[in-house]
């Protein structure tokens, strides 16, 4: 069966709002499928979707692209946030690098890395935009349903919003809160990486969360799970929060062997024990974590 394509039209059409509604009304009304909106050139693409959204009732409105240097993932995710609730099931994101013409000649920002810069926005805007329904149908994945513990008041997933440096002491103020009044045994940042972006230095995010996991949390006896990305090399990897602050450090890798990918599981650190295990090849599966060969070592390159 061959797919049913669909039609699009390509906006915006000059800089004035009312030309623009014009043309996606028209667009509608004719059968258009979809209208796609270029962000870096005329109106901010990002914005002028929201206005249209009003404008119009059926046609799916996407970006094709949103640059990835010229927001901060955190302005990213609660804009895609906000449009996700004005579009619903009709809004499409699309990221990319864009070009050093725009990047650099238009708003004087360096182009660099352009692909280690997308595929670390996608990981650090991904991780702010889950919610709790999207959580649990990804841990359930992986042999974790955890809704029988929701059920039981023994899960809580904590909605929060995009961080900003002037809201992050009010976030923390709420999770130590929370651990206090639910009597919380463990606690899981997921993913602590969309949090970096709102600190000014790598020594305030380190300072801000010694203080709320190494004094506030740990004070009431919780355990902390923090989970981080790492890029390779991009502007959001690994800031060495979890060697400060952290008893433990797991390492998984997805690593290229010819036309597959072998996953590693790799301990850096335990406090209190002597391991000597290097990387170790792992499968993850509904059944959760499998390891393959405990007695094989990888080599991580």
């Amino acid at each position: 069966m061959v797919p049913r394509q669909h039609l699009a039209i390509a906006l915006p059409e000059g800089p004035l709002l009312k030309d623009n509604i014009a043309r996606a009304q028209w667009a509608e009304e004719a059968g258009y499928d979809d209208l796609w909106l270029a962000d870096g050139t005329g109106p901010d693409g990002l914005t002028l979707a929201a206005v249209l959204a009003c404008h119009t009732k059926r046609i799916r409105i996407g970006m094709a692209v949103t640059p990835a240097f010229t927001r901060p993932p955190a302005l990213l995710a609660a804009t895609i946030s906000v449009l996700d609730q004005v579009l619903p099931n009709r809004f499409a994101m699309g990221l990319g690098s864009s070009s050093e013409v725009i990047v650099s000649g238009w708003n004087g920002l360096p182009f660099e890395k352009p692909l280690s810069r997308v595929r670390d926005m996608l990981i650090v805007t991904r991780s702010m935009l889950e919610g709790e329904k999207a959580y649990l149908r990804n841990v359930r994945r992986i042999g974790l349903d955890l809704e029988p513990l929701a059920a039981q008041k023994n899960f809580f997933f904590l909605e929060l919003p995009a961080p900003t440096p002037e809201g992050l002491p009010i976030l923390w103020e709420q999770i130590a809160r929370e651990i206090q009044e639910k009597q919380v045994e463990r606690l899981v940042i997921d993913s602590f990486t969309a949090m970096a972006p709102a600190f000014q230095t790598v020594g305030d995010l380190r300072t801000f969360t010694h203080v709320l996991l190494g004094k506030i949390v740990g004070a009431s006896g919780c355990t902390t799970l923090m989970i981080t990305e790492e890029g390779r090399g991009g502007a959001y990897a690994s800031n060495g929060v979890e060697e400060f602050v952290a008893d433990g450090v797991i390492h998984f890798n997805l690593v290229a062997a010819g036309d597959a990918r072998v996953r590693y599981i790799e301990i850096t650190k335990m406090r209190g024990t002597n391991h000597q295990m290097g990387p170790i090849p792992i499968d993850i599966g509904p059944r959760g974590i499998r390891i393959v060969h405990p007695h094989v070592r990888g080599n991580i390159g």
